[in-house]
């Protein structure tokens, strides 16, 4: 009898301490990674997803905490060029996969033109991280909630969007 209650114990504990640490943030559900047209497939999309996460939840909690599009889309670029320091510093070439088009803006046209001739890999990332700045600011606008919904309230919800961390 008493290993069944120790046993119970156990699993009881167990239960809340896999429970804490599975819960999620309400802004963990509403968040896309890097969203691409037609799903495509583009150099560093996995390298900024953190970052286009915590984009994602800016444009949505900004109208909120005070955070404007312009900050979330400058804090945008900022941490994904900071990712592509932190990845590529003083590493060798990388090799990315070729652009397969997007339409829109001359400026977005014009900066992936450049792009294939751009050398070294900080270099080669730092502009795709241009890239995914220029489709935001030029295509974003749609995308930035002018009323925050009530789960911003949460404190996940604002530490996962704010452009000042």
């Amino acid at each position: 009898m008493q290993t069944y209650k120790g046993a119970i114990l156990v699993f009881v504990t167990l239960g809340c301490f896999i429970g804490g640490v599975l819960s999620t943030c309400p802004a963990d559900v509403h968040v896309n990674g890097c969203s691409i047209p037609l799903n495509a497939p583009f150099p560093y999309k996995e390298l900024f997803k953190p970052v286009c996460n915590r984009h994602d939840v800016c444009y949505i909690c900004g109208n909120r905490y005070g955070w404007t599009r312009e900050i979330c889309d400058v804090a945008f670029k900022r941490d994904m060029e900071q990712k592509c320091t932190d990845r590529y510093n003083n590493r060798k070439r990388f090799f990315s996969s070729i652009w397969n088009g997007i339409t829109g803006a001359t400026k977005v046209a014009t900066e992936i033109a450049k792009w294939p001739f751009i050398r070294g890999d900080l270099n080669h990332c730092k502009h795709g991280a241009k890239i995914y700045y220029e489709a935001v600011k030029y295509f974003g606008k749609s995308y930035f909630v002018s009323s925050s919904p009530e789960w911003c309230k949460e404190e996940c919800a604002k530490n996962a969007g704010n452009p000042n961390i």
